[in-house]
């Protein structure tokens, strides 16, 4: 009997799909669209006034991965570029629980 995918293979993959699919319809590298999620992570941290320590969670990074995938695969959607307001992200009051007591762990 085959097993089913698990929750977190189910959002890897969406987020794979998610990637080459806006790449594509876009026409970005792979290269520019991860060093655009890496730079509006930290852009989303000062706009938010939150740690840059969130940055050492990889709670933090999982999180974000999949907001921006779930972003994106509403540009790929509507056919065309759209640029949410960073402040509408937001993280489950438990997942941010669990990235704060990472980035504490991971920096002391």
């Amino acid at each position: 009997m085959k097993k089913g995918l698990t929750q977190i293979q189910k959002q890897e993959t969406f987020i794979q799909e998610v990637k080459k699919q806006y790449c594509e319809k876009f026409n970005k590298t792979v290269q520019s669209y991860c060093n655009e999620e890496f730079q509006r992570a930290f852009l989303w941290l000062e706009v938010n006034q939150l740690p840059e320590a969130f940055t050492h969670s990889k709670t933090f990074w999982n999180w974000w991965k999949l907001t921006m995938a779930q972003k994106n695969n509403e540009s790929i959607r509507a056919g065309k570029v759209l640029k949410p307001t960073l402040i509408e992200f937001r993280p489950y009051t438990s997942t941010l629980k669990q990235i704060k007591d990472e980035s504490l762990i991971a920096i002391t």
